[in-house]
Order: C-alpha cells, then structure tokens, then sequence
C-alpha cells in the first residue's frame, strides 16, 4: 500500500493470501513501513519521523547516539558505490534503516521493520 502524496508506503501481508479465496480483512499485517523524507518516489514525508530522528539535522554519529544500538554498513566499499544506508538494530527486534543524503546530513528515507514478526505484533514484556 503506498501514499506517495505524503511519502508514506507500507508493505501489508496477510496470513492466508494465495491459500484462500476470501481471507479475514481484520488478519492484514504491516511488516514494512518506509517514509520517504527527500521524496525520491513521490510527495516527501512532512511529519514527525519516529524514534525523534531529525529529517534534516541527523547525522550518522547524532543517530547512534539516539538510538543507543548496534549499527551496520557505511562501509568503505558501499559508499565507493553510493550505497548510503545504515542499519540500526533496536530493541524488540525493530531494525531501522535510515538512507542518509550525500553529505551525510539529514535523511532521504528511514524504513521499520521488526525481524522475525510483523511490526504490530504484541510485544512481551518481562
């Protein structure tokens, strides 16, 4: 599903597709959210990002110092080929990969995902 008119798209799966003629609406899951803050495939995301990531002001170093979690890539061969996303792996098995612009200053695209889960799965909590 996607909103491009507000840079919004979102990966929706359902449980039983392609197993039954008519599946529950009501078992729909997101698994993907992705915000397109520089408008690469539409209207740009204008709201709030989540995790208080600044769209404009974030930098590699400001968000692992947010995040408070373990990151990948930027490595030196991915950037010698243009390839500016980071992952964070956060608590509850979110991992956030954030595009970063060019020069490192302000996002073009932060995507959620939760590993092993969808992403509206109740969480337990100890």
């Amino acid at each position: 599903m996607s909103l491009p008119e507000h840079g919004l798209y979102l990966v929706l799966r359902h449980p039983h597709a392609g197993d039954v003629e008519h599946g529950d609406p009501d078992r729909w899951l997101i698994t993907d959210v992705l915000f397109d803050v520089a408008g690469a495939h539409g209207a740009p995301w204008r709201q709030d990002l989540p995790f208080g990531l600044d769209a404009r002001l974030e930098t590699p170093a400001s968000a692992q110092e947010r995040l408070d979690a373990n990151s990948l890539g930027l490595g030196e061969g991915a950037l010698r080929v243009g390839d500016y996303r980071q992952s964070f792996v956060l608590k509850e098995g979110l991992v956030l990969e954030i595009t970063w612009l060019e020069q490192f200053k302000g996002l073009a695209q932060a995507t959620v995902v939760r590993l092993g889960a969808e992403l509206l799965d109740p969480v337990e909590t100890q």
